[in-house]
C-alpha cells in the first residue's frame, strides 16, 4: 500500500504565477468498525470493548481541551487546543471576544509512531489535475496537452 498525491497546478502567491504541487490524495475514510476490527484483531479484546473504551476516550477528551489540558493518548500521540488570534498594537486595545478565533486541536504523534509512518510509507503519484481535466500519469498529462517529456 502507498499513499498517493496529485499534482495540482496553482497560484504561488508570492511569485503570482502557476506552480505545480503535491498535495495528499486520500482513498475512501475507513470505517469506524473496520478499525475496531483491525485493532481488535489477535488480542482478547473484543470489538463492543475496544469501542466502549474508544467511547469513553472521545467523550473525556473535548473536555479535557475546552479545559486547555494537552491530552496524551499512549501510543498514538497528543491532542492540544490552538487558536489564532489578531495583534494589536496597544495593549489596552485588545479584546478576547473579537480578537482570538479559529479554534482548532493540534495533533502531535508519538516519535515511535512517526518512525514507524516514516519507513512504512511510500508515497506516489495518483493524478495531475490542471483546470483542463484529469490525468492518470505526467506522460498522459504532457501528451494531451501537446508537450514533450522536455516541455516543449
Amino acid at each position: 500500500m502507498s499513499m498517493k498525491y496529485k499534482l495540482v497546478r496553482k497560484v504561488n502567491p508570492t511569485k503570482k504565477k502557476k506552480q505545480w504541487y503535491a498535495i495528499p490524495q486520500y482513498v475512501l475514510r475507513q470505517a469506524g468498525d473496520m478499525t475496531l476490527k483491525r485493532v481488535a484483531h489477535n488480542t482478547t479484546f473484543s470489538t463492543s470493548e475496544l469501542n466502549c473504551a474508544l467511547g469513553l476516550l472521545g467523550e473525556y477528551i473535548p473536555y479535557a481541551l475546552a479545559d486547555g489540558r494537552t491530552v496524551k493518548i499512549p501510543g498514538v500521540g497528543s491532542l492540544r487546543l490552538s487558536f489564532r488570534s489578531t495583534g494589536v498594537d496597544d495593549i489596552r486595545d485588545f479584546n478576547s471576544r473579537t480578537m482570538i478565533g479559529g479554534l482548532h486541536i493540534v495533533f502531535t504523534p508519538e516519535a515511535e509512531a512517526m518512525r514507524i509512518i516514516r519507513r512504512e510509507a511510500q508515497i506516489t503519484l495518483g493524478s495531475v489535475k490542471d483546470e483542463r481535466g484529469r490525468y492518470p500519469t505526467i506522460a498522459a498529462y504532457l501528451k494531451a496537452n501537446g508537450l514533450n517529456e522536455k516541455g516543449e
